[in-house]
């Protein structure tokens, strides 16, 4: 019989998702590679598109996954991939083998790890509580902003085969903690009332409506994860001063994610992700005109706070308006949303930037696509109990 969940899922939960932040530092990196592969950005943005679209595919199975495979196996899998990516960059960099180990190793793994990660906080406490939840998404910022902070410190982080080797080097070490920590364990999993439960949820409007304002948001967020150093660098900052927007971005995304779950939980309506969605929009307008440099700083961290608030936010939505049964395959398919936020907004961004030399085009394109989504969260009805 399973284990009953306890702090070491808390704890399991943590270290995954710290591990698995250091996507969210991928535009400090973009124009170092850019040089060392000698590529252009438009394809070198192709990357953290691949690794987006494969991470969203893990986030989708991964409610089917962790019912089939043990904690003390699935755990260190997730960690052990993603690392194996890395280190595969480290023994023989080229264009190739960043895509096959940074977009499918670590996308493909990464995203199960965090729908694991999500589950295993769900299940640290009975109820869920907004706080575990919202807790264990921020950590997801940690590790991303610490490489990133490191990085600005130095004025950049070069993308050395050295660099990757450190970080695959991390992930496997975290991975054979974790391997001992939940050996012999398994998921506690809820009684299911049937596929037919979920699929009569996905064909209701408002859940197309959280769809499609979850994707506006990680639009937006996701245009900044991988090219907002670029950004500052076109308003006119130095690289070294630039390279503190994935800081700010991933701060942002920490402060929205523990507070989204617990402001969800106080307030569970479509209101809850306007508010984020409508300040994400405002926010990515200030760098469509000639703003004082102070106004970056905040418009950075509320772009990613709305970002960092959709996993908690949606967590606790889908938990609280469909029950326990459906949150983990519910969360997993609105999360598509988030792929094909993933697919787009890197590639699309470095295609406009190409094309017109600046990043005016693709800025319009987010505001839009985000004030589309609040009227969008407005119209969403919360299910009759």
């Amino acid at each position: 019989m399973c284990a009953k969940a306890n702090w070491s899922f808390f704890l399991a939960a943590l270290v995954i998702n710290a591990l698995l932040g250091v996507l969210y530092a991928w535009s400090l990196l973009l124009v170092p590679l850019e040089q060392f592969l000698g590529v252009s950005r438009a394809t070198i943005s192709l990357v953290p598109s691949l690794a987006l679209v494969c991470f969203t595919t893990g986030v989708v199975i991964h409610d089917s996954v962790i019912r089939r495979v043990p904690l003390g196996v699935l755990t260190p899998c997730v960690l052990a991939f993603p690392g194996l990516g890395y280190l595969l960059f480290w023994a023989a960099p080229s264009y190739a083998t960043l895509v096959l180990g940074y977009g499918v190793m670590f996308g493909l793994a990464g995203g199960v790890g965090f729908g694991l990660a999500l589950a295993l906080a769900r299940e640290t406490l009975t109820p869920p509580r907004g706080v575990i939840v919202g807790l264990v998404a921020a950590t997801f910022a940690g590790s991303g902003m610490t490489l990133a902070a490191i990085g600005a410190a130095l004025g950049s982080v070069e993308p050395l085969p050295r660099t990757f080797g450190l970080i695959g080097t991390c992930f496997l070490c975290g991975a054979a903690i974790l391997g001992v920590v939940l050996r012999g364990r398994c998921f506690p999993i809820a009684q299911l009332h049937g596929q037919a439960a979920v699929g009569d949820t996905t064909r209701t409007w408002s859940f197309w409506l959280l769809f499609f304002g979850n994707f506006s948001i990680c639009y937006a967020g996701l245009l900044f994860v991988s090219h907002g150093t670029t950004i500052l660098l076109v308003h006119g900052l130095t690289l070294s001063s630039a390279a503190w927007a994935p800081v700010l971005l991933n701060l942002g995304y920490l402060l929205g994610a523990l507070t989204g779950g617990v402001i969800a939980a106080r307030f569970p309506s479509q209101f809850t992700p306007m508010v984020f969605c409508t300040l994400s929009a405002l926010s990515v307008a200030v760098f469509l005109f000639d703003s004082p440099a102070l106004m970056w700083v905040p418009s950075m961290m509320f772009i990613g706070a709305a970002f960092g608030g959709t996993v908690s936010i949606f967590m606790m939505l889908l938990h609280i308006w469909y029950g326990a049964s459906q949150v983990g395959a519910l969360f997993g398919r609105i999360n598509i949303s988030y792929g094909i936020a993933g697919l787009s907004a890197p590639s699309i961004t470095g295609w406009l930037f190409t094309k017109h030399g600046d990043y005016n085009a693709a800025l319009v394109l987010a505001t839009v696509l985000l004030l589309a989504g609040s009227s969008g969260f407005i119209l969403a009805k919360r299910p009759p109990t």
